[in-house]
């Protein structure tokens, strides 16, 4: 995964990003940076691309993300998630656990 284009991870996060606008989740594409070897490596960081999502409490809806199995963080106030760490066959399973934490009661 660390040596997949970032324009490769744009076009993924573009479309998870139309996915969930489409169920009224307010989601942008961000230039990011992946801490190489799951920070083993401190100091060395690889240009990324990732989802994020805005929300009203993004710390509960981190830890709705944590029980649903998805790793992200929050930036800015926003939930982010690295899509250099998200195989591109779990893309789905993304969005639907964004939408499921987003728009839980």
């Amino acid at each position: 995964m660390a040596a997949v284009p970032t324009a490769a991870l744009a076009g993924r996060a573009d479309r998870i990003v139309e996915a969930l606008s489409g169920h009224g989740i307010a989601a942008s594409v961000v230039a990011t940076e992946a801490v190489a070897g799951g920070g083993a490596l401190p100091g060395l960081g690889i240009p990324s691309v990732g989802v994020a999502v805005t929300a009203a409490h993004p710390a509960a809806l981190a830890g709705a993300l944590r029980a649903a199995r998805v790793v992200a963080r929050i930036e800015d106030g926003r939930i982010v998630c690295d899509l250099r760490t998200v195989d591109p066959a779990d893309d789905g399973r993304l969005t639907d656990a964004l939408v499921a934490a987003t728009t839980a009661p």
